[in-house]
């Protein structure tokens, strides 16, 4: 039994690590040129596993006077902690909201909005219209199966759970059953030892 719930909670854990950082939106020097946030994103057009984002701890700090964004990606592979730092033009920066825009990848554009009155962070991510001829040529396809994603920055146990749900509504099912078949099993030798006890006393 013991058994069990150890392997439970590692598979479990393993699609949802409760480890990603709380939601912090920090725009109290907004005014001054300077904001700060942390979390992880989550995408809200997610229909299957497929659509699922990779659990993250997103920072992002955006400085007006230098008219950039920098957001650093960490996540785990195995035992490595992976760490990207991209900077990023603001494209404007108003009273209300901090925007710009990423076309840097093949397949799709990205536009980041920052809304200071809802205290938000959205990656809108679109596949582009026209995708580059040695993209569109190539025998890998990379674009092919490319999907919208409306992408929310997050606290980590609003993922965490989500994943978890997502889990047991899977999988759950199949371990409840292996659950009954070793208890099944258990109780079955318990009774078969019984009978042949109880036979010999015979």
């Amino acid at each position: 039994m013991v058994a069990y719930f150890s392997v439970y909670d590692l598979v479990e854990d393993a699609y949802g690590p409760p480890y990603l950082p709380t939601k912090d939106f920090e725009a109290n020097l907004w005014d001054k040129g300077y904001f700060h946030a942390k979390g992880t994103y989550k995408n809200e057009l997610a229909v299957t596993d497929g659509d699922e984002l990779v659990p993250e701890a997103i920072d992002i700090t955006c400085v007006r006077e230098t008219n950039i964004c920098t957001i650093a990606v960490a996540d785990l592979w195995g035992h490595a902690l992976n760490v990207d730092v991209t900077p990023n033009d603001i494209g404007a920066w108003t009273d209300r909201q901090i925007t710009f825009v990423d076309d840097s990848s093949i397949c799709a554009v990205s536009t980041m909005v920052i809304d200071r009155t809802t205290e938000s962070v959205n990656v809108i991510v679109r596949k582009k219209a026209v995708i580059p001829e040695y993209a569109a040529k190539s025998p890998l396809h990379p674009c092919d199966g490319k999907l919208d994603k409306n992408i929310t920055l997050v606290g980590g146990f609003e993922v965490y759970w989500h994943l978890k749900q997502r889990f047991e509504g899977r999988c759950a099912l199949y371990f409840h059953l292996l659950l009954f078949t070793m208890n099944a099993l258990y109780f079955g030798m318990i009774y078969w030892w019984w009978r042949r006890k109880k036979a010999r006393q015979a």
